[in-house]
């Protein structure tokens, strides 16, 4: 198997989770691709880039992805309740992931900015999961 037959699946189960999520869902919404209808006002949530690599010892596949906070408020406030309640979210249960096993789902850094024109704030979460082939 290769790093991408993991990784869609891992991709799969965090936008599940975070989509289905009261916390996070009352805050932002979820969006794998922005459409180009959303509202400029409004803070949203995206999958961001991933790294999957398959090691050495096997049938593991290691994926660091980040998600990112996105949001036209002026200060980091909002941005970083967003951002505390996806952490909160994926920490809740062991995702379920589509034909693999979650290993370890790890939070690895945070890194808050300013955006540039209507959003104002955005936060990268990085992620580093452990996925091994089911059964």
């Amino acid at each position: 198997m290769t790093g991408l037959a993991y990784s869609w699946p891992l991709q799969q189960a965090v936008f599940d989770r975070l989509s289905t999520e009261s916390a996070v869902t009352t805050q932002a919404q979820v969006f794998d691709a922005v459409p180009s209808s959303v509202a400029v006002d409004v803070d949203y949530i995206t999958l961001g880039t991933e790294d999957a690599k398959m090691r050495p010892e096997g049938e593991i596949c290691s994926v660091r992805f980040d998600i990112v906070v996105h949001s036209p408020a002026p200060g980091f406030a909002r941005a970083k309740a967003i951002a505390a309640a996806v952490t909160s979210a994926l920490d809740a249960a062991p995702l379920v992931i589509a034909g693999a096993r979650l290993l370890n789902l790890r939070f690895e850094r945070a890194r808050a900015a300013r955006g540039r024109g209507m959003e104002r704030r955005r936060i990268t979460l990085t992620y580093h999961a452990l996925i091994a082939a089911d059964g």
